[in-house]
């Protein structure tokens, strides 16, 4: 499990911040991903399956914190929910968002919700980005962009180093 966490130190020096995107499973290179990472981001569709596997993974975190110190790991750092294909029109996703997003993960929610778009979807199908594709809804491609200034947020408060380089 150190091994992946070997190699991200190697490359380190050549990067502010790596990203790393894993499948969503419960498995080795998920606890390796979990051993390796300084902060970990995790999409979570209003889906009780969807919720009860990411208490299961946020749980397996906490586990793998215990592991990193007896390995001479620092902790991660923070641990982020980040609410996606979420469509306000639906009674479910009206109340996952409005409580249970809060209430298993407080102060742990992005600010920021992927929400289901029919140009999010066609993108996906073709297994492209909305920025790689012509979208309609100009919200397909803001929501996005409202997430990587969060998640820049969220770097330059782990690492305010970043901030004196312009980041």
């Amino acid at each position: 499990m150190t091994r992946m966490r070997d190699q991200m130190v190697k490359v380190a020096k050549d990067y502010d911040v790596i990203l790393i995107d894993s499948p969503p499973s419960l498995g080795a290179i998920t606890a390796a991903i979990g051993c390796a990472a300084d902060a970990v981001l995790i999409p979570l569709p209003p889906k009780v399956f969807d919720l009860a596997s990411t208490v299961k993974y946020v749980d397996l975190l906490d586990r793998m914190q215990e592991l990193r110190r007896e390995l001479g790991i620092p902790p991660i750092k923070t641990v982020r929910v980040v609410p996606t294909m979420v469509d306000l029109r639906l009674p479910l996703h009206v109340e996952f968002h409005q409580y249970y997003y809060q209430a298993v993960f407080p102060r742990h929610v992005s600010r920021t919700i992927i929400r289901s778009l029919a140009d999010v979807e066609n993108a996906m199908a073709l297994f492209r980005s909305v920025f790689e594709v012509d979208v309609r809804d100009k919200r397909a491609r803001e929501m996005y962009l409202d997430l990587a200034d969060e998640l820049r947020e969220w770097c330059l408060d782990l690492l305010p180093e970043l901030d004196e380089g312009g980041a």
